[in-house]
């Protein structure tokens, strides 16, 4: 007999003799198991591991990628991947990946769209079919963010002047190529301790500028320092 099929797309071996409470508890298990798959708010599906079908997709995949269900039930996982990530993908497949994998791709949309994704995957049977169970972050903004925030500290660095980027709790974040030559210090050095410790300025003067800004928004004024 073969293994039955859950709502969620997970296979269970088939039902032996079982008391009545075993059953009931077997069945709540695949409900859940059904609830946390179509409902996760997270792209999720399962493709077969050997013709690369997808074999089942959540809501949150036809929504985010643009397919309608009966759509992506047409294609294999490599037609939403970008052309030049396939090879690596047939590559891992072939050598058999880890039962759980967790890695960064980029897949692309109905629309044409290509967006980066970390991809967590796990090894499952799904009506008898090897298969994979797939859960799919879209990472695309927080990469643009992060990218952003590389070009703009590479512009600080530029700066001739001694630029640092200190928290509510005045412990340094970002410490510029001016900083280094003015305060004698590298940046891994100064990086997470606190500014008014690591220059030693003035407690009373420091606490008066910090309630300043506080108060204001801004402060402008002058420290004695000490440097390295």
């Amino acid at each position: 007999m073969p293994p039955a099929k859950s709502p969620g797309g997970y296979a269970a071996a088939p039902p032996g003799p079982a008391e009545p409470a075993q059953r009931d508890a077997a069945e709540a298990a695949e409900e859940s198991y059904r609830v946390l798959f179509r409902s996760n708010p997270l792209p999720m599906w399962v493709f077969d591991r050997e013709n690369f079908r997808f074999l089942a997709v959540n809501e949150a995949a036809v929504r985010h990628y643009g397919y309608s269900e009966q759509e992506f039930l047409q294609l294999r996982v490599t037609d939403i991947r970008s052309a030049a990530d396939v090879p690596e993908f047939l590559a891992a497949i072939a050598t058999e990946t880890p039962a759980t994998y967790t890695g960064c791709t980029h897949h692309r949309k109905k629309d044409g769209t290509v967006i980066e994704v970390e991809i967590t995957s796990h090894r499952i049977k799904f009506e008898g079919r090897p298969g994979r169970l797939v859960l799919a972050r879209d990472i695309t903004a927080e990469k643009a963010a992060q990218e952003k925030l590389r070009e703009q500290a590479a512009l600080l660095h530029r700066a001739p002047d001694g630029i640092v980027v200190r928290d509510l709790g005045h412990v340094i974040h970002f410490w510029n190529h001016g900083a280094e030559r003015l305060y004698g210090w590298s940046a891994a050095e100064a990086d997470g301790r606190r500014v008014d410790e690591l220059l030693q300025i003035d407690a009373t003067a420091f606490r008066t500028a910090v309630e300043v800004l506080r108060a204001t928004g801004e402060w402008a004024g002058e420290f004695a320092v000490i440097t390295r």
